[in-house]
């Protein structure tokens, strides 16, 4: 297995500091000391809390679409299927590490709304390829859906026992499946 990068270590400490201690605690002194390494070796590889904010999301959605193959799909309802899906997959094989993934985007709602333009082009991209699905409105009911509970886990307010969590992942996978397979027959 490859070493893990000084940059990957300083991202994914800043991740485990907002989930674990707050926003408050997120500081470029504090993921630093996480990380193991001086202020100074911080700032070679993000010269500002803003810049390390960016780069969280920008890993954070290198992420999403090499996880989710966006860019193999050759059609956007095809894209978007696949999205919903593997969004659900991963919420349910391991909602603390979805968690994990989300913490730059928690910091930069809290710290500087402008940092999230990655995010705001990525839900129009989105919004355009939902377009093309048979089922458009179930496609962004679902989308929104998956936002709200990855924003009520992040929040600590997502109170489903695994049993009720499984059942609306499975629920939710099936629906994402019928978003493309519409009947053509009035």
């Amino acid at each position: 297995m490859a070493q893990e990068s000084t940059k990957e270590k300083i991202l994914k400490m800043a991740k485990e500091i907002i989930l674990d201690k707050g926003v408050n605690h997120f500081t470029l002194e504090e993921v630093a000391k996480q990380a193991g390494i001086s202020k100074g070796g911080l700032l070679y590889h993000f010269n500002s809390k803003e810049a390390l904010i960016k780069g969280m999301l920008q890993h954070y959605m290198n992420d999403v679409a090499v996880e989710m193959g966006i860019s193999q799909e050759t059609t956007d309802k095809m894209r978007v299927e696949r999205v919903l899906l593997e969004s659900i997959r991963q919420m349910g094989h391991n909602p603390c590490e979805y968690e994990k993934n989300s913490a730059g985007l928690l910091a930069a709602i809290v710290m500087n709304r402008e940092l999230i333009e990655p995010l705001k082009e990525y839900h129009h991209n989105m919004s355009t390829w939902i377009a093309a699905c048979d089922d458009s409105t179930l496609a962004h009911i679902l989308f929104f859906a998956l936002a709200g509970i990855r924003l009520s886990t992040m929040m600590g307010l997502n109170d489903f026992d695994n049993e009720a969590q499984e059942q609306l992942l499975s629920r939710m996978a099936q629906m994402a499946r019928d978003i493309n397979h519409q009947d053509t027959e009035a």
